[in-house]
């Protein structure tokens, strides 16, 4: 209710006073987001979005379950926790909403929780939305390495996002920092 209260208001205040209320989600700018936003939102090439199966996994246990990492550990202000979800998540379920063109309503989530710093670690989620479409979502800080650095590990985020229509899907995955694993493919039931 809060978030749909702000989200009012911000539409207001666009409206009645020519006012933007901008959030850091830079990735729904990106060219490869607006085309899937055009294929799926604009162009409705799945046709109805009916499900949409999406996760992000990275390396960054190294920022999550350190305790002396604060500003990403710990609730500030009126949050209810922090972490993976918090800090990451947030970026791939904007793109979600972004390119289904999809309101959620209700959700359902369980995380688990760093032993040392108590921030979670790995999310997942079930959000239905208002036009009657489902989200599965999963993510997790907890694979091997660290994110920024190519030795011993997996580099950067692996984002996975399919949209599930009445007439066709949508996918777009890769590696966030490999642009050349990424890519958008449609397949429709009809063909084409």
């Amino acid at each position: 209710e809060e978030a749909l209260g702000l989200a009012a208001a911000a539409a207001a205040a666009e409206r009645d006073q020519g006012l933007a209320f901008l959030i850091n989600n830079t990735a729904n700018y990106r060219a490869q987001s607006r085309a899937a936003a055009a294929l799926v939102r604009e162009r409705r090439r799945v046709g109805r979005v009916q499900h949409v199966q999406c996760c992000m996994h990275s390396a960054l246990l190294w920022l999550f379950d350190d305790p002396s990492n604060e500003g990403w550990t710990r609730s500030t202000g009126r949050m209810s926790g922090n972490g993976f979800g918090w800090g990451q998540l947030s970026h791939l379920l904007a793109f979600v909403f972004h390119v289904g063109g999809l309101c959620p309503t209700h959700a359902f989530a369980h995380t688990t929780l760093s032993e040392r710093s108590g921030a979670d670690l790995s999310v997942a989620a079930v959000i239905t939305c208002s036009n009657g479409a489902s989200i599965a979502l999963s993510g997790s800080a907890a694979v091997p390495g660290n994110a920024h650095e190519a030795a011993g590990g997996q580099l950067g985020k692996y984002v996975s996002a399919r949209f599930f229509g009445d007439e066709g899907m949508a996918v777009y995955e890769g590696y966030d920092q490999q642009p050349d694993s990424g890519r958008l493919q449609l397949s429709r039931r009809a063909g084409g």
